[in-house]
């Protein structure tokens, strides 16, 4: 496998939840990407970069309830619960009190949406969704809008707010839990709020390293599966059932498994010709000027 993978003969395909309605049949983005800070982890969209290109469908789309009463602090978040996410609008009257005065408002709702990076670049999903305007819900980079503002970096393809951006990420951890988590996914009580990473001010006894506190469970991964891995010449598959997270939420309906009847991504790589020669490198946390678009070739936005 590992040689396949080094060769560029694996499928890979991957499943994301991202905030709000993700847009129905395949969605082609092929934004090139820059990595702007190897330090922060930080890649974006610019013209200079690296070819990129993801298939993107749409699995199921769950529309957001009636906000559930907070748990108390010592109980376990329900990571079924609605995504919350990025508005330009301001927060209304009815927003949870921790959300008053701060530039964000809960979206209707979230979508599973499942993903194929023909080629392999760092944070490649992470950054195409960003730039479609349906970041993964719980990214802490990507989904922070402390770091990008309300619009979460939609579009962007200026560098004009790279120093601005860094700046604010780096922070994140330091003196400031990443919002992106605290805010955007109600499966975050006030009690996992306080436990969020964070440097604590003290230092190691022994060697003087500054010290962070220890992350809580609802930091330690993002609404990012690996969901099937699969030979282009089609000698040999393997994938997983959907995650935790990925199921339906109580009292809605929705899919529970994922057919292979009719795979859409594997008839859009026979479509485009790809099955054996696309660009497959080995993702680092998972994985030009045209907008990113629909499969009958209208502009997405």
């Amino acid at each position: 496998m590992t040689v396949q993978i080094k060769k560029r003969t694996v499928r890979k395909e991957y499943l994301a939840r991202v905030i709000g309605e993700f847009p129905e049949g395949e969605v082609i983005c092929d934004k090139p990407i820059l990595q702007i800070s190897p330090k922060l982890g930080l890649n974006r969209v610019r013209a200079n970069g690296k070819e990129a290109r993801t298939v993107f469908k749409r699995l199921a789309y769950y529309p957001r309830r009636e906000a559930q009463k907070r748990q108390s602090s010592n109980s376990a978040p329900d990571i079924r619960s609605e995504t919350t996410a990025a508005s330009t609008a301001q927060p209304s009257a009815t927003d949870d009190d921790d959300d008053a005065g701060k530039p964000w408002r809960k979206l209707p709702g979230y979508s599973l949406v499942r993903c194929l990076p023909l080629t392999g670049r760092t944070h490649q999903i992470r950054v195409h969704l960003q730039f479609l305007g349906h970041p993964i819900s719980n990214d802490p980079i990507y989904a922070n809008q402390r770091v990008f503002g309300p619009s979460l970096g939609a579009a962007s393809t200026s560098d004009s707010d790279d120093e601005s951006i860094m700046s604010r990420l780096e922070r994140m951890g330091k003196d400031e839990v990443a919002e992106a988590v605290a805010y955007h996914d109600e499966m975050v009580a006030a009690y996992e709020k306080r436990k969020a990473e964070k440097m604590t001010g003290e230092r190691c006894a022994v060697c003087g390293t500054e010290l962070y506190s220890d992350p809580g469970e609802h930091e330690l991964g993002i609404y990012l599966h690996a969901l099937r891995y699969a030979d282009v010449e089609g000698k040999w598959s393997y994938e997983t059932g959907l995650p935790r997270w990925a199921l339906p939420p109580e009292g809605m309906e929705g899919p529970r498994e994922v057919t292979r009847e009719s795979d859409p991504l594997a008839v859009e790589l026979g479509r485009l010709g790809l099955e054996g020669g696309m660009e497959n490198e080995v993702e680092n946390g998972e994985n030009g000027e045209n907008e990113g678009r629909k499969k009958e070739g209208e502009t997405f936005t």
